[in-house]
């Protein structure tokens, strides 16, 4: 978002623009943005909500964790893993739920490490310490990179759709709100995270 922030900016000089970043942000406040960028498992919302891209999760880890550790089979043997969790809008992090052929998979893990930073996770993985759960648009470099590898590929887990979120309706929004949103699903439904 970052970056197409830059680029709209340098369109529409007149504008002031303010992003604050969240891993789990107030709900009560975020009727006060213009647009709030979301990702992951929307709650119950009072918000109009936009999908801008789909986007599903991973499981995944180094190879040499893999090499140390064994390649988990299903997602019960995950439970003999070193789990690490992402701690981010007040999800249950420890209930990673995945869908096969065969019905629902509930799994409680047990987390070795977890933090409240997705960028820190993600670099506990790449050094070897343990498994992950992440959005593909987060790993899917490091997978087409061969730094880390998806697990357990014939099971699903809910998505983490990357929406934005809005006050008003398509006939209230401003123009400029409306602009950065269709910037937002322009360049999102490019896919960029899954570029090689």
């Amino acid at each position: 978002v970052a970056p197409l922030i830059v680029l709209y900016s340098a369109k529409h000089e007149n504008l002031e623009i303010e992003l604050t970043l969240s891993d789990d942000p107030s709900w009560s406040d975020l009727h006060k943005w213009d647009v709030v960028i979301f990702i992951g498992e929307l709650r119950d919302s009072s918000m109009h909500c936009i999908k801008l891209a789909s986007n599903r999760r991973f499981v995944c880890a180094s190879p040499d964790y893999l090499r140390r550790k064994g390649i988990p089979e299903n997602p019960e043997s995950l439970l003999s893993h070193d789990c690490i969790a992402l701690r981010e809008n007040s999800e249950d992090v420890t209930l990673w739920r995945f869908t096969g052929v065969n019905g629902e998979y509930p799994l409680r893990v047990h987390p070795r490490l977890a933090s409240n930073e997705g960028r820190v996770v993600k670099e506990w993985a790449l050094a070897g310490r343990g498994i992950i759960m992440r959005s593909e648009w987060d790993v899917m470099p490091h997978i087409n990179n061969g730094s880390l590898v998806r697990l357990l590929p014939d099971y699903a887990l809910p998505n983490a759709d990357i929406v934005a979120l809005t006050a008003s309706s398509i006939s209230e929004r401003t123009p400029r709100t409306q602009q950065f949103i269709e910037l937002l699903r322009e360049t999102l439904a490019t896919r960029p995270w899954d570029a090689r």
